[in-house]
């Protein structure tokens, strides 16, 4: 399975600002330190704010920061949302029983949420914790 740019873009920046916990980030820091598309970003961080995983403060010392401890971010529920229902396992299996596809879909939408289950193993905080490279790239502004 393949993700969407959105998917690692919002685990990106989540993995961002759990390093910097205690501190509001701002969208231009995160594209910045990733190199990667503001406009993007941007639609990614409304996306977590809706889902309530990040906080967004508006205003000249506004930015993000996380709404839960990284420990409480579950890596697979957050792919899973992001994703969306494209690709979510509903999608693949399909309900009419004379359909020829039938057999493949239900492999496919079996695949899906094997793939979900395994994602969801990881929290954010397994993510960050012991992490030196990302730690680097945080702090050297770096790009991966």
């Amino acid at each position: 399975m393949r993700l969407t740019l959105q998917a690692e873009y919002a685990v990106r920046t989540l993995m961002y600002l759990a390093l910097r916990r205690g501190r509001l980030s701002t969208i231009a820091e995160i594209a910045a330190c990733y190199e990667i598309s503001r406009n993007h970003l941007m639609k990614v961080a409304h996306t977590l704010g809706v889902n309530e995983l990040i906080v967004t403060v508006r205003g000249r010392s506004g930015g993000l920061k996380l709404a839960k401890a990284p420990k409480d971010i579950n890596i697979g529920e957050v792919v899973r949302f992001i994703e969306g229902q494209s690709s979510s396992a509903e999608n693949l299996t399909g309900k009419v029983e004379k359909d020829p596809m039938v057999g493949l879909r239900s492999a496919l939408g079996e695949s899906v949420e094997a793939f979900y289950e395994s994602l969801g193993q990881y929290s954010l905080k397994s993510l960050v914790d012991g992490n030196d490279a990302l730690k680097d790239l945080m702090l050297e502004g770096k790009s991966t």
